[in-house]
């Protein structure tokens, strides 16, 4: 899969959560699908206290599997 993911362009989308309660939900139902996922926690070298979660990745993984659980979430622009 990351040989096709990378071979196809690796599409990346960026969504924002409202909270840290959004992100652990949403870490949680991809690993309930089966998904590659990963919650990211800060090092806090900069302004973040260190073991914020500031971000979880996603996939690679098949966009119906994984849209309809961030389909909710506004795009960050």
């Amino acid at each position: 899969m990351l040989k096709r993911y990378t071979g196809a362009g690796a599409r990346k989308i960026v969504c924002e959560a409202p909270d840290l309660d959004t992100l652990k939900r949403l870490y949680g139902d991809a690993r309930m699908c089966g998904l590659v996922c990963y919650m990211v926690t800060d090092a806090g070298h900069t302004e973040i206290p260190a073991g914020t979660v500031t971000v979880i990745g996603i996939g690679p993984g098949l966009r119906s599997e994984i849209d309809p659980l961030t389909s909710d979430l506004p795009l960050v622009k």
